[in-house]
Order: structure tokens, then sequence, then C-alpha cells
């Protein structure tokens, strides 16, 4: 069985998260958190994309470095939720 190159795999990916988004641009406005409901389509294609981004930095860097940058990019997501959320102040 031949295996697809990967950018076949990954257009469809791209196009998918590209064109969700282009498609509500048009309304500009959200004025609820909830109306990101109309994204979600987009969310498991942009998963895929960020972990094969992941496991990309992971093979072409070092182990050491890799695994620095990962812990170093999950802290940030939490640091950054956590103050936008403020639900860790005690």
């Amino acid at each position: 069985m031949r295996s697809l190159p990967v950018a076949a795999l990954l257009v469809p990916l791209v196009l998918m998260v590209v064109l969700t988004v282009a498609s509500y641009l048009p309304y500009a406005v959200f004025d609820d958190w909830w109306y990101t409901r109309f994204l979600l389509p987009a969310f498991p294609p942009a998963f895929v994309l960020a972990g094969l981004g992941v496991w990309r930095l992971v093979r072409a860097v070092p182990r050491s470095l890799a695994i620095g940058l990962v812990v170093a990019l999950l802290v940030a997501v939490v640091w950054q939720t956590r103050s936008a959320l403020t639900t860790l102040d005690v």
C-alpha cells in the first residue's frame, strides 16, 4: 500500500479550518462567548494540525530541548488561561 504525501493530508485539514473560520468572519461581532459553537467543526482538524506541529518540532530538535519547549508552551497556555479566567485566585 502506497502512503500519501504529507501535503495531501494537510491540505484538507487546513482548508477545513480556514473555510470554517472564513464563513463566520462576515458576522464580525459576536456578543457572547457561546457564539464560538459555530467554530466547533474546525476544532478537530485544528487539534490534528497543532499535534502535527508539536510532533515535527519534537523530531526536529534534541529531545531535552523539545521537552523544555513543550513544557514552556503548556505553562504559557495555563498561565494565560488562568489570568484570563481568574478562577485560581485564592
